[in-house]
Formats: structure tokens, C-alpha cells, sequence
């Protein structure tokens, strides 16, 4: 009897440690999903400030003549 309640004791203490570790591992995933969501959003952001950089410098390129301008200086910078 006193080996059956010694196993029953230990099935108990491992059922514990298994049930404590599936809580980790949840919270571990909650975290990597949190994690993910915001990197997603990071990167969406970015996307957006890199087209609005690539038309500010599209823009600037104009307007010096780099593009679509033959290439030729504006008269303001002719030596």
C-alpha cells in the first residue's frame, strides 16, 4: 500500500511539472505571437516610409535635373 500511494505521489508531482511547462510553453508562444504582429507592423511602416523616401529623392532628382532632365545642370548651378 504504501508503494501505491508513493507512485500515485510521483504521477502527481510529474503531472504538475507537465501542466507548469505547457504553461510556459504557452506563454512563450502568446509572446512569439505579440512579437511577430508587431514586427509585421514595423515592416508594413517601413514600407511605407521607404516609398515616400523614393519619391521624395524621385522628386528632388527632378528638380535638379537628374532625371528625365537630359542629365544637364539648371542654370542656377552653370559655371
Amino acid at each position: 500500500m504504501a508503494e501505491f500511494a508513493g507512485s500515485t505521489g510521483e504521477q502527481a508531482k510529474a503531472i504538475s511539472q507537465v501542466s507548469s511547462a505547457v504553461s510556459q510553453i504557452d506563454s512563450v508562444t502568446q509572446q512569439n505571437s505579440a512579437t511577430s504582429e508587431e514586427s509585421a507592423a514595423a515592416a508594413g511602416e517601413l514600407s511605407v516610409q521607404s516609398e515616400m523616401m523614393n519619391a521624395t529623392v524621385r522628386n528632388l532628382m527632378r528638380a535638379i535635373g537628374g532625371i528625365n532632365g537630359g542629365g544637364e545642370r539648371p542654370a542656377s548651378f552653370a559655371e
